[in-house]
């Protein structure tokens, strides 16, 4: 039983970096540049991801000679870049609230030049940043074997934390460490750290104590936020979706928590429940979009299974008890998330955004013979000042 659960960890988180490791490889024009997941991936899933690859080329029918990128890729690419604009635009924001009662003291600083004020904050971050504060936080729920502490331009103010249950990351840890890839402040690596802490959690983020496990590994409420679910949400149910965004509301401060989630459409979900029984996906996708975001563009709160919001007020008390990291104000409050923002199709941000197609990721015999119209979004969501 051990060594099944051993090889369905190996093979889903090996798996997924040998999308980002086969793009950097083999297409001329990678889309991301991940050479740390080369040595996560190794070799024998490289080749399975290689081999899928070529079919979906050939069953694309695309000039091998266009851009083009398999959809995982295309989808860490994607995210990359909604992550960085998101740390961008918090800094922008603290930078500008701080500014504030300055400004309040000071009334001719309300007709300085925006280029002078930018210029000002700049000079702000960069000294936060130098002195080595941390001033933003990114955290990556479901984090497998994701490099982006490693790969992205990140501010260095950034406390990066990876979350996902044991066998995964001790899996990452291992590989990490014999890639050669920093975890802590240690010299002479590889591929040093991007940010400027790095914390891998082992906790399960159905469970009720995981918010007080963060909290304890160093997680600041008071700091803004981005919190990451790549791949992650169809795997849960309606319910523990739900759940599972209460929690982040818990655990966030208003108008400084941004979560950036990749969903899939009905198409997909109804196409995974009903491909073959020995396919290595069947039956592993238990929602889609629309059972988090609502037609009003809300978040859904299943309260038929439970009340959200007590469990909300429930986890917000946990974490204030579990560490002084977590601001007092947060247990008498019910944190309201504004509208969802739902992208369109990766494939269509793809071909929108970097002029490039997405190559489908599965086979035809996942989806009874013919190409899904879609297959993933990224669901934008903030909690609300």
């Amino acid at each position: 039983m051990q060594e099944d659960l051993e090889d369905r960890v190996n093979r889903t988180c090996r798996g997924v970096a040998a999308f980002r490791a086969v793009e950097l490889l083999y297409n001329p024009a990678p889309i991301v540049r991940d050479e740390l997941s080369v040595q996560l991936a190794g070799p024998q899933y490289i080749d399975v991801i290689k081999k899928r690859w070529e079919e979906a080329v050939q069953r694309s029918g695309c000039d091998p000679a266009a851009p083009h990128h398999l959809l995982f890729a295309a989808r860490a690419r994607i995210i990359d870049d909604m992550v960085i604009q998101e740390l961008q635009q918090l800094v922008a924001h603290s930078a500008a609230a701080a500014a504030q009662p300055e400004a309040a003291h000071h009334p001719t600083a309300r007709c300085s030049s925006p280029r002078k004020e930018n210029h000002h904050h700049q000079q702000q971050q960069q000294q936060q940043q130098q002195k080595g504060d941390v001033c933003l936080q990114v955290v990556s729920v479901g984090c497998g074997v994701d490099t982006r502490p490693w790969r992205l331009a990140l501010p260095s103010c950034v406390a990066w934390f990876d979350v996902d249950q044991q066998p995964v990351i001790s899996l990452k840890h291992k590989l990490l460490a014999e890639a050669g890839a920093q975890q802590q402040q240690q010299q002479e690596v590889r591929f040093p750290l991007k940010c400027s802490s790095y914390t891998a959690l082992a906790a399960d983020a159905t469970s009720s104590s995981w918010l007080a496990d963060l909290a304890a590994a160093g997680f600041n409420q008071t700091l803004p936020t981005v919190w990451v679910l790549e791949g992650l949400l169809y795997y849960l149910t309606p319910e523990q979706g739900a759940v599972l965004f209460a929690d982040i509301a818990a655990a966030g401060s208003p108008g400084k928590c941004v979560v950036l989630a990749s969903h899939i459409p009905a198409c997909n979900l109804e196409a995974n429940r009903s491909c073959p029984a020995g396919h290595s996906l069947a039956g592993l996708f238990k929602s889609w979009v629309g059972d988090l975001v609502g037609s009003d563009g809300q978040l859904l709160q299943h309260d038929a299974t439970a009340s959200l919001q007590q469990q909300q007020q429930l986890r917000a008390a946990e974490l204030q008890s579990s560490s002084t990291a977590i601001g007092s104000s947060s247990s008498s409050r019910v944190s309201r998330w504004g509208p969802a923002e739902v992208s369109a199709d990766l494939a269509v941000l793809l071909r929108e955004c970097y002029n490039a197609e997405a190559l489908y990721p599965y086979g035809l015999d996942y989806s009874g013979g013919k190409q899904l119209p879609e297959v993933e979004c990224v669901v934008t969501v903030r909690l609300e000042a």
